[in-house]
């Protein structure tokens, strides 16, 4: 008998491992998934002989109550306990784990998924049990009958040190069945027997042997606890520590209120089949968004990159209808750059990353690009995106000063880049030439307003100059000739009363800016033609100055003077800021008090509000230096007369403006005017 036992214990034994095995390997899987556990336990009324306890384990509905131990405290209740002890051995799915039924009628069912079940019970708990349990059954009936009425309780385990627990109690379900085999022996000793090894389901319509599985869905197994009245906790994608801390409270809620605790992940489980980011597929780098390739110029949390199938692109390329470059290392948008693409041409990129057309500023000076290759332009003169003509060189650079093109020289404004026409102009290696009306150099005989000039065919150079007509020693030009000096101004008196609107319109078409009108004389005289003078130069759209010829000596005329000035200025409506110019060339003001003089006339127009001031005055004035400190040299005109002023000989230009002949010819006007260029910006 002793051997058999041994034989039957032994079988039972590795039965049990075997079981065991395979769920500790099941609830491995299912922690790596983010397991968390749950635990319940019920306790049923003690039968009093083997046929209740067999009655109570066919009948009972399974609860879920198991008690996780360690290795250490499992040995403890193998080596004493008569509890009957069975191994959970799926993880992954609901398990109905094999249960046997002692006196105490307790049926112990193991509800494990992916996402249960643990116990709240320590080592500790698990030895107490242990001290506690029903005494080893014997090979009698009596004796089975004894075991089914004592106080034994089933428990089932996930703990390593299960088979520990079943090898000890293999030999207290041998007894049992040894007893269910003898003469003195009821039936049901022998179902109790026999059910010591069968796991029971909750309708009892489908028995297996120890150890078999009954499966279901992890879902099913969540669900069912949460309406046992299980407290059902989702933590999603949740980091380790705060799975531990939820581990802990449960265990510790449900140690204070029995209630069973379920924590689940399938939320992180779901997301996690997702894939978002960067991911690295066949050594690429990839980026997702929720699941998907990422398309198009988009921003992956730290920086904004084009993608084309989750791959990043770089180089040259098209996106929301322009093109833009990417660096072939960092992969980000290159903005103000010049760069070189993969197939060797080259492009500018500007401030916002787009392809650049037309005329651009880049590295301190001015390139054109073509609006449909996107191609620098080189040796070509082309028309701006607003609407103005530029020449561009060989090297693609804007061109200034004189340059060749289309087999003849043009100028260009240094500072505007646009093609000077009508004028003489000095060129970058000092020569002067002459450019016609269409831009053109010009050569041979050329004549302007009367005036008859020649210039070298070969050299371009000025030969000769043939005046239409001299006045006092001193050549006659038309306005607007570009072979003298620029006409800024032209100032007129009650002498040239007969100008008409024509007139004035002319001397803007032929770039004069300003017309200084003459308005008083000393403390008796007022121009009657001032008013209609201003009125027309002011419908021309010139600007007005106005002077007075100045007649005082002294301190005290010349403040009357002044005051005289200012109500002859005040009745014509002239603004306060308008230019007062007082004409210092009579010799009644010529003395060695002259600057005093001047100074008293400034500060009394200054007291009527008129505070902008200028001095007129001529190089071999006496007192020159003397009235032009009361102002400074850029607020005087200088009046000098050359013989043939021409424009590459500009005199005076350390004043404002310089009064160059007397002798200029307006276009349908018979008399002579006098004429000035403005160096500074004094008109």
């Amino acid at each position: 008998m002793y051997k058999e036992e041994k034989k039957l214990h032994y079988k039972l034994y590795k039965a049990g491992k075997h079981w065991l095995v395979a769920g500790i390997t099941t609830a491995a899987i299912g922690l790596s998934f983010g397991v968390t556990h749950v635990a319940a336990a019920t306790t049923t009324p003690q039968a009093t002989n083997a046929t209740e306890a067999t009655a109570s384990a066919t009948s009972a509905t399974a609860t879920t109550n198991l008690t996780a131990t360690s290795t250490a405290a499992a040995d403890s209740t193998a080596s004493s306990a008569a509890a009957d002890t069975t191994t959970s051995s799926a993880a992954s799915s609901a398990t109905v784990a094999a249960t046997t039924v002692s006196s105490a009628a307790t049926s112990t069912v193991a509800a494990s998924s992916a996402t249960t079940i643990t116990s709240s019970n320590s080592s500790a708990a698990a030895a107490s049990t242990a001290s506690t349990a029903a005494p080893t059954n014997t090979a009698t009936s009596s004796v089975a009958t004894s075991t089914a009425s004592s106080a034994a309780t089933t428990t089932a385990t996930t703990s390593s040190a299960a088979s520990a627990t079943v090898s000890s109690a293999t030999s207290d379900a041998a007894t049992s069945t040894e007893a269910g085999t003898s003469s003195s022996a009821t039936s049901d000793d022998a179902t109790a027997s026999s059910a010591a090894n069968t796991v029971s389901s909750s309708d009892a319509s489908t028995a297996t042997s120890a150890g078999s599985v009954a499966s279901s869905a992890a879902s099913s197994a969540n669900s069912s606890a949460a309406s046992d009245g299980a407290t059902v906790t989702e933590l999603g994608d949740a980091d380790a520590a705060t799975v531990a801390a939820a581990k802990a409270s449960a265990e510790a809620a449900y140690a204070k209120t029995g209630t069973p605790q379920v924590l689940t992940r399938s939320a992180a489980e779901a997301k996690a089949a997702v894939k978002n980011g960067w991911v690295t597929e066949n050594g690429a780098q990839v980026y997702y968004k929720n699941g998907v390739k990422a398309t198009g110029y988009d921003y992956d949390g730290s920086h904004w990159y084009l993608f084309s199938n989750g791959v990043r692109q770089s180089d040259v390329q098209k996106w929301a209808n322009t093109y833009y470059y990417f660096d072939h290392t960092t992969y980000l948008r290159v903005d103000n750059n010049y760069l070189q693409s993969r197939w060797g041409d080259w492009y500018l990129f500007g401030k916002n990353g787009q392809i650049k057309t037309g005329v651009q500023k880049w590295a301190g000076t001015y390139y054109d690009f073509d609006a449909h290759t996107y191609l620098r332009v080189n040796n070509n003169y082309v028309r701006s995106q607003w609407g103005d003509w530029y020449l561009f060189g060989k090297n693609g650079q804007i061109q200034t000063k004189v340059q060749k093109w289309a087999g003849s020289y043009y100028y260009f404004n240094p500072s505007t880049y646009l093609r000077e026409d009508n004028a003489y102009l000095e060129s970058q290696w000092g020569d002067w030439y002459l450019f016609g009306s269409n831009g053109r150099i010009v050569s041979g005989n050329y004549t302007y307003g009367g005036s008859k000039y020649y210039f070298n065919p070969t050299t371009y150079l000025l030969t000769s100059v043939t005046p239409q007509s001299t006045s006092g020693g001193v050549d006659a030009f038309t306005i607007g000739d570009p072979m003298r000096p620029k006409v800024s101004a032209i100032d007129i008196s009650s002498y040239q009363y007969n100008l008409t609107q024509a007139n004035y319109n002319t001397m803007k078409s032929l770039g004069v800016k300003t017309v200084i009108v003459k308005v008083t004389e000393g403390t008796d005289y007022t121009n009657p033609y001032a008013a209609s003078q201003i009125k027309m130069a002011q419908n021309a759209g010139l600007k007005v100055a106005v002077y007075d010829y100045a007649k005082f000596s002294s301190s005290n005329s010349a403040v009357a003077e002044a005051t005289y000035m200012a109500n002859k200025l005040n009745s014509l409506g002239l603004s306060k800021s308008t230019l007062v110019i007082a004409d210092m060339e009579d010799t009644s003001t010529a003395n060695s008090g002259v600057g005093t003089n001047l100074s008293a006339f400034w500060n009394t127009l200054s007291n009527y509000g008129y505070k902008s001031h200028s001095v007129y005055t001529f190089v071999s004035y006496a007192y020159r230096d003397a009235v032009v400190n009361t102002v400074g040299a850029k607020k005087t005109w200088m009046a000098q007369y050359p013989y043939s002023p021409m424009s590459n000989s500009d005199w005076n230009s350390n004043y404002a403006a310089w009064q160059f002949s007397d002798t200029g010819y307006l276009p349908g006007y018979s008399s002579q005017l006098d004429v000035s260029i403005d160096y500074s910006g004094l008109f």
